[in-house]
């Protein structure tokens, strides 16, 4: 399945601008628009190293076919609709019936599958259209605290790190202990 890009979590309601400055120790406001850029910076990347986002959106995936198939993204909230382009109608989509399909949403595996699918249009890609929520929604799916650490280690990190080149000739990458804190809940 190929899933449109979503919006990015903003930093605020994850950590706010008084937390991260808290991690940094830093006491003045001079530097607040750098903070927080570095905080919405480093909220991305964790986002993308785990394939979700932190707080839940809505997004459409593709596939060619009615196949089941494992949604590549998570926590899957809710799956709200399935379109297709019917046969002979290539340029819109038409929503099937919830009866002709099903999703499973609990756990890591989420998954949808179709029952006797009509007719696709042979001739274009992207013949099915499935629009979802996933991320994290604090009902359904409560947000790790991993992912607010990784967060602040993340922001340190562009912080103090504000140069793609290190001035001491030693290459400055991300720190291991971010990936191992974000890497257990990724999807592939």
């Amino acid at each position: 399945m190929r899933v449109t890009p979503s919006a990015s979590s903003e930093y605020s309601g994850i950590i706010t601008l008084t937390e991260a400055k808290a991690y940094l120790r830093v006491d003045t406001s001079a530097e607040d628009s750098l903070i927080g850029d570095c905080l919405l910076a480093a909220t991305q990347q964790i986002e993308d190293m785990a394939n979700t986002r932190l707080k839940s959106v809505t997004s459409a995936g593709y596939i060619d076919a009615f196949y089941t198939t494992r949604f590549p993204v998570g926590p899957i909230v809710s799956v709200g609709s399935v379109q297709y382009k019917k046969q002979g109608q290539p340029s819109t989509y038409t929503t099937l019936p919830t009866t002709q399909w099903y999703a499973t949403v609990q756990g890591v595996e989420a998954r949808i599958s179709f029952v006797n699918p009509p007719a696709l249009e042979p001739d274009c890609l992207d013949r099915v259209k499935i629009n979802f929520d996933y991320g994290y929604d604090n009902s359904q799916h409560m947000r790790p605290r991993q992912f607010k650490q990784a967060i602040l280690m993340l922001t340190l990190h562009y912080y103090d790190n504000r140069s793609p080149v290190s001035h001491t000739g030693k290459p400055v990458a991300v720190p291991m202990s971010v990936t191992s804190l974000v890497s257990t809940f990724r999807q592939l």
